[in-house]
């Protein structure tokens, strides 16, 4: 689901490019990744792959922050969360250029095709070489995160409750 099996192959381009490059995969085990851990056993970089399990939400930043790079490889996906939650923590996000990712991420990612893992280790790698640009990303990365607030959110509802039962409240004097 989350294109996990081509992320291996793009990892395994990398570091057989010399890059030493590790994959850390936050998460608890999901359905249909039967095929992702039968890959995942006769990687020859297996040891390059690092499965965490569930992390609490207090321990995540930790993870984000520590990490040269956010990737999200999914072909479809929903909001994409991580993405904000990567840039909000100072990492630089690689991401598909499918779905919602592109609205989410703006200017401050970089995108590769999903479906095409020479295109996404290419874009990793580039990403992973140029610290400049990462130092960019990152920059970039905090202002587009903080343009996502769940205070707006909150408070859109509240202000049209707010307004119907003054409205309401006009009409019972």
């Amino acid at each position: 689901r989350k294109n996990l099996e081509r992320l291996l192959d793009a990892l395994r381009i990398l570091r057989r490019g010399g890059l030493d490059a590790h994959l850390v995969i936050v998460g608890s085990k999901g359905w249909l990744t039967e095929g992702f851990f039968a890959k995942l056993e006769s990687l020859p970089e297996r040891d390059a792959v690092h499965l965490t399990g569930y992390v609490a939400d207090e321990d995540l930043p930790a993870l984000y922050a520590g990490a040269r790079l956010t990737v999200l490889a999914s072909v479809y996906e929903g909001f994409g969360l991580p993405i904000l939650e990567g840039m909000a923590c100072g990492s630089p996000v690689v991401c598909s250029q499918t779905s919602s990712l592109p609205a989410l991420g703006g200017t401050a990612a970089r995108y590769f095709d999903p479906r095409n893992v020479e295109a996404m280790a290419q874009t990793l790698q580039q990403v992973w070489l140029d610290e400049e640009q990462q130092t960019a990303m990152r920059q970039a990365g905090f202002a587009r995160a903080a343009q996502f607030s769940w205070a707006p959110t909150a408070a859109s509802p509240q202000t049209v409750y707010g307004a119907v039962m003054g409205a309401r409240a006009g009409e019972n004097s």
